[in-house]
């Protein structure tokens, strides 16, 4: 018989999941999700290497945590990306920080394309962005950088602090 269609065992396992929902605060759904957890798992289950109590209270953990996780991953999802946030994102935009702002758009213009795009995705976005977008790696990325650096040098601007406000 598997331990799957043993009715005491599976009573003992609801008990275990119950018990440890109300010192984790779960909700029913995260309970329930647990209860199904553990039954899945039960064949894995080896009296030699743990308790049924311990078995069952790390798989109710784990999936008591995971929803948590995603519990607070959905709020922050749901934060950033409100209406709100949105349009002041919309809003934003890291070229008027700088006080010498036609110089810094003149040397924006004259770097090459593929360096352009970079330095703008670094500038919109972020450098893990750029290296995503371009599928290059972190050195790779300083050295584009460090030439786009070169090329505001030639332009007249010298470091970010000769445009910043």
């Amino acid at each position: 018989m598997s331990k799957k269609n043993d009715p005491i065992l599976l009573g003992q396992v609801s008990r275990i999941v119950h018990k440890c929902a109300r010192i984790y605060r779960a909700s029913e759904d995260d309970e329930q999700e647990a209860l199904i957890a553990a039954w899945q798992a039960l064949d894995k289950f080896d009296p030699a290497k743990s308790s049924l109590d311990t078995f069952v209270a790390c798989i109710a953990r784990r999936t008591f945590d995971k929803n948590d996780r995603k519990a607070r991953l959905r709020e922050l999802k749901r934060e950033v990306f409100s209406e709100n946030v949105v349009a002041e994102r919309g809003e934003h935009n890291p070229l008027t920080e700088f006080e010498n702002l036609e110089a810094f758009k003149h040397a924006l213009s004259k770097l090459p394309p593929s360096l352009r795009d970079i330095a703008e995705t670094v500038m919109y976005e972020s450098k893990k962005a750029a290296m995503e977008k371009y599928n290059i790696s972190r050195t790779e990325l300083d050295y584009v950088l460090d030439e786009i650096g070169k090329h505001f040098v030639q332009a007249g601007i010298k470091s970010p602090a000769d445009v910043r406000k």
